[in-house]
């Protein structure tokens, strides 16, 4: 059971062995066979097209950014927010980057410093928090991909994940939870892009969550 968490842990040296199979199945994500590991739902570990059970926003639909929204169009997209100096952030960056390694060609990356003067970054924070409160904890991850609802129409995908994830000993899952998301997302998107493109809608911005309408609301 993957658990977040927000203070020192142990740190778990992953083998090399390991980290070639883990590459090695990103990459073949799309092949023939794939099972993809996590399902559309609104559960802690779902896929999501709206906000989650857990989160204060619960069943509500969310205002992705424009430029995750046209990075969409030609890959999968994995978020990481974090700061320079908070021992889970420097581990989950480096687990992050021993697979972006072999993956960033098909997907792209985003690395953001929650501290700096990036807006997107605070954007990230505020709109795919996994609980919906904007505690500025870190690091936060999101994975957003392609995906079939239950109508059978293109959706925009989600899911995300605050601290460190580690088992019951405090050793790094984070490449474990990195690589379980980032396939699936590249098997949902392969699936999903040429009917996503068919629908301009999707990728406009338009289905804009009741926040994103309050905040024009009260601009205005």
């Amino acid at each position: 059971m993957m658990e977040g968490k927000h203070i020192s842990v142990s740190l778990w040296l992953t083998s090399l062995p390991l980290i070639a199979v883990l590459l090695a199945s990103i990459v073949a994500a799309a092949g023939t066979g794939y099972e993809p590991e996590h399902a559309l739902g609104s559960g802690k570990d779902d896929w999501w097209t709206r906000y989650p059970d857990q989160n204060m926003n619960a069943d509500q639909p969310v205002g992705h950014p424009l430029w995750v929204l046209n990075a969409l169009k030609d890959g999968p997209v994995l978020i990481l927010d974090r700061t320079q100096y908070c021992r889970p952030c420097v581990m989950l960056h480096a687990d992050v980057k021993r697979i972006m390694a072999n993956t960033s060609s098909v997907m792209t990356y985003y690395d953001l410093n929650a501290e700096g003067s990036d807006k997107r970054a605070h954007d990230v924070m505020e709109i795919y928090s996994p609980i919906g409160i904007s505690e500025d904890k870190v690091p936060l991850i999101v994975f957003l991909t392609l995906i079939l609802d239950e109508s059978g129409q293109v959706k925009v995908a989600w899911h995300s994940n605050t601290g460190l994830p580690v088992d019951s000993q405090g050793n790094d899952l984070g490449e474990i939870l990195v690589s379980s998301y980032l396939e699936d997302a590249i098997y949902y998107h392969r699936q999903n892009i040429d009917a996503a493109l068919e629908n301009p809608d999707l990728f406009s911005g338009v289905r804009e969550s009741l926040r994103m309408e309050r905040l024009k609301s009260s601009a205005g």
